[in-house]
């Protein structure tokens, strides 16, 4: 880990604990750097691989647990280097709302209609909060580099079915998340996220999104609107040192970014039952903002939550071995050039069981 990065993760370490007026864990890190760990061989094999084949172009892997860094590595990339998220974006987001709901300015059944008037209107029904962030407010989703600008996509958008009633994947659901959020804080969603972390930021991608042409989608223009569904950068260490505030929050109780009751509500499944409709993977399971691979036939370890990204991001929590895995790349609809990201996650818990 870089050593201007480092110093950054322990300044969201102090945010974070200033916000709840609690020690902080991470102050041994400003002296000594993350302890070693093993080199998880199988995944970085797996990765080499993807770029000697010419499937990835260049990939930042990290690990953390509840203590810290474990490990970070470059794959043609400098592992400080800055990534689009895409989807990624989500569950961030979903970590502001859940501190909103913790200071009582919001409920996952609060309407989205408190912040948008007459947003309801021929829906079918109300759409709330808890919708929004489960892709089970029905609200028709278009695409990501659609030009018109968020607000008015949402509110204008067609409904596909009833609130509540069934499940399809949504990015235009997250601005209204950002709606809720910016109208009961007064604050604007990027100020929001950098409670989180100060280094969450809609800005430029160091690495350029490949394979835009070839999936018919233009990455610059979900950066440029500020998607809060999509358009987040980061760097890897950056999830590490939220993965590993999170971490350490389920397996002490001890606050963090969030509270430790808050964080398992989150983990809740919403979901289940709900039929999905065309438009991505079938048979998923949501909570709050995260995906819950509970049930997986592709993984080893199915318990397993967080989130991965269009172009082929990944943020995995193994909830029983309390330790969270990062890879960043930049390259749309992976699955679409032949590569199964899940043989990686099968990599890296051979790498943990054979450590």
């Amino acid at each position: 880990m870089g050593e201007p990065h480092r110093r950054i993760a322990c300044q969201a370490a102090r945010d974070t604990a200033d916000r709840h007026g609690q020690p902080n864990a991470l102050d041994a890190q400003e002296v000594a750097l993350p302890r070693p760990s093993t080199e998880f061989p199988r995944a970085a094999a797996w990765l080499q691989r993807a770029i000697d084949d010419g499937k990835l172009s260049d990939a930042v892997f990290g690990v953390a647990d509840s203590s810290g860094v474990l490990q970070l590595r470059g794959f043609g990339a400098d592992p400080d280097s800055r990534f689009a998220l895409f989807s990624i974006t989500k569950p961030l987001v979903g970590l502001v709302t859940l501190q909103l709901i913790e200071e009582g300015l919001l409920s996952p059944d609060t309407p989205l209609s408190s912040a948008l008037a007459g947003v309801d209107r021929n829906r079918g029904g109300v759409i709330r909060l808890r919708h929004l962030l489960t892709h089970s407010a029905g609200i028709h989703d278009p695409a990501l580099d659609d030009p018109t600008p968020l607000r008015a996509a949402l509110t204008n958008a067609g409904q596909d079915f009833t609130p509540g009633s069934a499940l399809r994947y949504s990015s235009i659901a997250f601005e209204g998340v950002a709606a809720l959020a910016e109208s009961v804080s007064g604050t604007d969603l990027a100020d929001l996220l950098l409670q989180i972390d100060p280094d969450l930021a809609f800005d430029r991608p160091e690495h350029a999104v490949i394979g835009g042409e070839r999936v018919g989608l233009d990455p610059t223009v979900v950066n440029e609107n500020r998607h809060p569904g999509a358009g987040l950068t980061s760097r890897a260490a950056t999830l590490l040192t939220v993965g590993s505030s999170l971490l350490r929050t389920l397996k002490t109780g001890r606050p963090g970014i969030v509270t430790e009751p808050t964080l398992r509500s989150s983990l809740r499944p919403r979901t289940t039952g709900l039929p999905e409709l065309i438009g991505g993977p079938m048979n998923r399971t949501y909570g709050l903002s995260w995906h819950l691979r509970k049930g997986s036939t592709n993984l080893l370890d199915d318990d397993v939550f967080g989130h991965a990204g269009a172009s082929g991001t990944q943020w995995w929590f193994y909830l029983r071995r309390d330790v969270v895995m990062v890879m960043l790349t930049n390259v749309l609809d992976l699955p679409g050039i032949g590569v199964d990201v899940d043989q990686l996650n099968n990599a890296f818990v051979t790498d943990l069981e054979r450590a």
